[in-house]
């Protein structure tokens, strides 16, 4: 029969051995309140030093200051704290002698055996076991799980702090936590500060969705059946230097993992983005290496078949880690091409669409409008040969033919005619705006919400083919986007992000037909009227009635 003491708490300390690390204090202070309520329903256990000789355990304090007690909790340390918190002077109590190990392997059973247990706690747990030199198919048979749930739950000590805490508190599923363990610690970061940081208060029971972290990670990953080295064969055709390691076989290949990795399916995607990025950088270097010979270089004279290498300036808005690596990344390959020729993308226009072997191309060619240009280097562009224009030379008009240059015309009128309308309509909102909102509180709100939306419209899906003011009606009805709206926008303006337009085109028009209807109405019609007075002018220059 279990003998149960009274023990002084004074004589009794815990352990560090206990894998339960965290202790929540509103938790203690509930558990308090049911033991205050009801008693201590089940007594905790402790054990003694003398099966490892000594009488006393000693610990120190915070101050350094040395304290002797008689025992050690083995199993009920939420308890015991929950009795200090109450201020017994006595606690109900099953005493052991037992080892280290044994003690520990007991913390461990009670913690899992739990029906609340924690998954960090949990993972802790069969980590510590199996950092004792136990297996996962040993902790499998010993506790009634699968190989697969012990893998999972021991990979969660791979989470960084924040989203442990973020699981704990329930904001994010255990699957989708299961499915960040797996990532490196930047993409799980990256999670952190741009999906979850700040979004929820301790008392929100709101959970982040797993279809919405499979999704960051996948965007995350890089899928290496769509890497353009893929294509090429054999590594070794330009990957010679062995200036990066190959992808078969990889730690960082998720094929490589087909455990690990099964939500996957094992496409083969990279866990790692700076080997990923490295790799893309040499395959981009060793390509254009394959075009040196035809590159136009310093001194020489330009002819049609000549390749013009541009280069861009890394965009203004990057964040500054953005930016270095970018400028590392050209300094890397104009080095990999000494003497060539190198113009800035500035001088040139756009693209020309013509295929290579269309005659109007190459009479473009031969007159020096069109020159072939391949990239240095962009970060979102593939390394093909591009057609551009020369600064200067008209790429809408460049051997048109007659129904593609009126079908020109009419679209640059109409554009006119719309933005001219616009700057009417912001007149207006001028106007408007130099008065209150008295009687219209809704459309402010909208308004408010727009000036937000501005910042990042590409957030926001909606179907093809709507337009502005469907997607502007769309957006403000539908909570959750104007939710992740607001938040990417506020991490757009600190970082500085450019705004886009067309909204708030929509934004005035809308403005403008709420609250000066008839002014509108008369507006419109003027412009309507004025553009089709515009079209007959075009199509009678190109002799149609």
């Amino acid at each position: 029969m279990i003998e149960i003491q009274n023990l002084k708490v004074k004589e009794i300390c815990e352990s560090p051995m206990n894998p339960r690390k965290r202790f929540e204090k509103a938790d203690i202070e509930e558990l308090a309140k049911n033991i205050a309520e009801q008693g201590l329903l089940q007594p905790i256990t402790v054990r003694t030093p003398h099966a490892m000789g000594f009488d006393t355990f000693d610990k120190l304090d915070k101050d350094g200051k040395a304290h002797e007690f008689k025992y050690e909790v083995v199993c009920g340390a939420r308890r015991f704290r929950a009795i200090n918190h109450l201020g017994w002077k006595e606690v109900p109590a099953i005493v052991r002698d037992m080892t280290d190990a044994e003690a520990f392997d007991a913390m461990i059973t009670e913690n899992l055996q739990r029906r609340d247990v924690d998954p960090i706690d949990e993972a802790v747990a069969f980590s510590e076991l199996m950092r004792k030199g136990q297996s996962v198919k040993e902790l499998a048979a010993r506790f009634g799980k699968s190989e697969r749930y012990i893998q999972d739950r021991t990979k969660l000590c791979g989470l960084i702090k924040e989203l442990q805490k973020e699981l704990t508190k329930g904001h994010i599923p255990l699957i989708g936590a299961i499915y960040l363990a797996k990532c490196d610690e930047d993409i799980q970061r990256s999670f952190y500060e741009d999906e979850i940081d700040g979004c929820f208060d301790d008392d929100n029971t709101d959970c982040y969705p797993y279809s919405d972290i499979k999704e960051f990670v996948t965007r995350s990953f890089r899928l290496l059946a769509n890497a353009e080295w893929t294509k090429e064969g054999e590594e070794e055709s330009w990957n010679d230097k062995k200036e990066v390691p190959k992808c078969k076989g990889c730690e960082f290949n998720t094929a490589s993992h087909g455990c690990l990795f099964y939500e996957m399916k094992g496409n083969g995607e990279c866990t790692k983005e700076s080997c990923f990025e490295k790799k893309e950088l040499v395959f981009r270097k060793w390509k254009l290496m394959q075009m040196y010979d035809k590159m136009l270089k310093n001194g020489e004279e330009y002819t049609p078949d000549k390749i013009i290498v541009t280069d861009s300036e890394c965009p203004s808005w990057k964040r500054d880690e953005e930016k270095e690596k970018y400028e590392d990344a050209r300094e890397y390959l104009k080095g990999a091409l000494p003497n060539v020729k190198i113009m800035p993308s500035r001088d040139f226009s756009g693209s020309c669409y013509y295929k290579e072997d269309d005659e109007r191309l190459q009479k473009m060619l031969s007159e020096g409008k069109v020159f072939k240009t391949v990239r240095l280097y962009e970060d979102w562009h593939r390394i093909t040969i591009e057609y551009l224009y020369k600064i200067g030379v008209n790429r809408d008009t460049a051997e048109k033919t007659e129904d593609e240059l009126l079908a020109i015309d009419i679209d640059n009128a109409t554009r006119k005619n719309t933005e001219k309308l616009d700057g009417e309509f912001m007149k207006m909102c001028k106007e408007l705006t130099n008065e209150n909102f008295e009687g219209h509180p809704e459309l402010l709100n909208r308004i408010v919400k727009l000036i937000v939306f501005e910042a990042c419209p590409y957030i926001f899906k909606n179907k093809t083919g709507a337009s502005d003011e469907e997607k502007m009606d769309a957006m403000l009805n539908d909570q959750k986007r104007m939710y992740e709206v607001t938040r990417e926008a506020a991490r757009e303006f600190i970082t500085k992000y450019s705004f886009y337009s067309s909204m708030g085109v929509a934004l005035r028009k809308k403005v403008v037909s709420e609250l000066m209807p008839e002014a509108y109405d008369e507006l419109v019609k003027k412009y309507e009227e004025k553009l089709e007075k515009s079209v007959e002018k075009i199509r009678e220059k190109y002799g149609e009635k």
